[in-house]
């Protein structure tokens, strides 16, 4: 979710799974390399879709909590760990509550 608010992947696909760790590597400059480069290339998406993706994500969180009380699957394949660590990230990118990092609320 960092990495999306960032432009480092294009589109945000639903989270129905982890993401292969290569994936993520691949991104980042190797240790070798001066990281300002890459920090200077970075450039925050518009407010308007992060907002968007908060709301997203605020929906599929609720539907997977709504599923796991009934007993019932989650809808749509969704990965309720996967939304919980992006509903952390996009509330820590919208400054949520005011919270640091370690204090994000995640509510549904």
């Amino acid at each position: 979710m960092l990495m999306w608010t960032v432009r480092l992947f294009g589109k945000l696909p639903l989270p129905t799974r982890l993401i292969e760790n290569e994936k993520i590597y691949s991104k980042f400059p190797s240790l070798e390399e001066s990281p300002w480069q890459f920090i200077r290339r970075l450039k925050l998406r518009p407010k308007s879709e992060i907002l968007d993706a908060s709301d997203l994500i605020y929906r599929l969180h609720w539907a997977t909590t709504q599923a796991w009380v009934e007993g019932k699957p989650s809808p749509a394949g969704l990965n309720p760990e996967v939304i919980v660590e992006w509903h952390h990230a996009i509330n820590w990118v919208t400054k949520y509550d005011d919270a640091e990092w370690d204090r994000v609320p995640v509510d549904t």
